[in-house]
């Protein structure tokens, strides 16, 4: 067998370490951009550089992905993937230092978080407001989010605080060093659940996807530790320990409502009246004490979601065509109809999943929980790059051929940065959402294809 040829190996492993050196050199741009920013050069032209060093960064990922050493390599493995977490940790560490460029959401966060601590509800106060003025200019929040409370659950609003709290001068830093450390922690868990299902080699699918690094590390979103809590989660799942898995994603829905979906699966998936139970109880206990806590605080953590999905549109090929040819109300109803079927059938395909025994039952059930988080981002008006961060966590433990064709076209996305910085412009060219929604379709096309091909007895 080829794997078995020490010369085919050993030039494997030279990509390997080659992929992860090219690596390390596209992620390094993120501080030759910074500096861009901070001197308003070439700031019309960084969206395509940003979009460039995603997409080369997928390509080196994909490169280590293929030539990571296998289960049958005769050479040890556990050394090179070592050495994989380590170069993931130190990237997502040299991007604490980074200021955000391709976001200003950090601001949003500290801004809301501030306002908590000043005894003041961000769920009911835009940043807009009088009372706000002294606040507002020592702290800077983004003008086009002045209008709007925030929409972020009780424990974000608790993330947030925790940074804000550090003061004007550290916040950043800190909450940064928050992210930073959420992104380690999905890496570490993400390798020890990998290596309990005897699938390390999809390793690099989360120590070197550009989504978890730049979106946690230059970006420093809040889907970090969304992403944390889904693979902590399933860490535990597949451990058996229900309890957890339940209390986890609860407080994943806590910190941005989509983990919760996972939890109509798994409740389907659990042998037996007492786990349904189980996951049923301690999910909803731990969610509604959330904002049973907040509310008895003083806040009404509802806010603005249904204006931000009402007033913003990016990132979705759906909409960007339907909408010129359908109404909001025929849209609306054909998602519901979408949603309400599509979950139908995965609770009947995790129920039927749960009677069976045999090896396949954990690579069904995980494809059912990608379908399951895939399904209303997929059906979204709003799609940002980092809102696919669980996706990736997903996608590595069960390779996707979907997801990973979304989470390396999203980013084309990111050529709106350039109007942005330069211009104060946040208008979507036509070609990113074309490239998407063609390649979302073909990757489709060709799972559903390779579905009903029968696979031909091996010898």
């Amino acid at each position: 067998m080829p794997h078995n040829n020490p010369a085919s190996v050993t030039k494997k492993l030279g990509i390997y370490y080659a992929g992860l050196a090219i690596s390390v050199l596209l992620v390094a741009l993120c501080f030759l951009f910074e500096y861009f920013v901070a001197t308003n050069q070439y700031l019309k032209h960084l969206g395509y550089a940003v979009v460039a060093q995603y997409s080369l960064l997928s390509g080196a990922m994909l490169l280590v992905w293929w030539a990571a050493p296998s289960k049958h390599s005769p050479q040890s493995s556990s050394l090179h993937y070592k050495n994989l977490i380590i170069v993931a940790i130190l990237l997502r560490i040299a991007l604490i230092f980074i200021e955000p460029y391709t976001s200003n959401d950090i601001a949003r966060y500290l801004f809301d978080g501030r306002i908590a601590l000043e005894g003041l509800d961000p769920y009911r106060i835009a940043h807009d407001a009088i009372e706000l003025e002294t606040l507002r200019a020592q702290w800077s929040p983004p003008e086009e989010h002045a209008k709007y409370v925030s929409l972020y659950p009780p424990i974000a609003m608790l993330l947030f605080s925790i940074a804000a709290a550090t003061g004007l001068e550290f916040a950043v830093l800190s909450w940064k060093l928050l992210t930073a450390l959420a992104s380690i922690a999905t890496l570490l868990i993400g390798a020890a659940l990998l290596r309990n299902l005897n699938k390390l080699h999809h390793l690099p699918l989360i120590a070197l996807s550009p989504v978890l690094i730049l979106e946690a590390g230059e970006a420093a979103h809040l889907d970090a530790f969304v992403a944390l809590s889904v693979v902590a989660a399933l860490y535990f799942w597949q451990r058996k320990s229900l309890t957890l898995v339940a209390i986890i994603l609860a407080i994943g829905g806590l910190i941005k409502l989509l983990p919760i979906v996972l939890l109509g699966p798994l409740f389907f998936l659990a042998s037996g009246i007492h786990n349904k139970l189980k996951i049923a109880f301690y999910s909803l206990t731990t969610f509604l004490s959330g904002y049973g806590i907040a509310f008895l605080l003083g806040f009404h953590p509802i806010g603005s979601i249904d204006v931000f999905f009402e007033k913003w549109r990016f990132g979705s090929p759906l909409f960007h065509f339907t909408e010129q040819y359908l109404s909001a109300t025929t849209i609306t109803t054909l998602i519901f109809f979408i949603l309400f079927t599509g979950y139908a059938v995965i609770a009947y395909m995790s129920f039927l999943t749960s009677t069976k025994a045999d090896k396949n039952v954990t690579n069904r059930s995980l494809s059912l929980m990608q379908w399951t988080y895939t399904l209303p981002l997929l059906l979204s008006p709003v799609v940002f790059t980092w809102y696919l961060m669980p996706l990736v966590v997903l996608g590595a433990l069960r390779p996707s051929l979907f997801i990973l064709t979304w989470t390396i076209l999203l980013p084309l996305s990111y050529e709106v940065i350039g109007g942005f910085l330069c211009c104060d412009q946040w208008t979507i060219s036509t070609w990113p959402i074309v490239v998407l929604g063609g390649g979302l379709l073909a990757a489709m096309a060709f799972t559903l294809a390779s579905m009903m091909i029968p696979k031909t007895p091996s010898a």
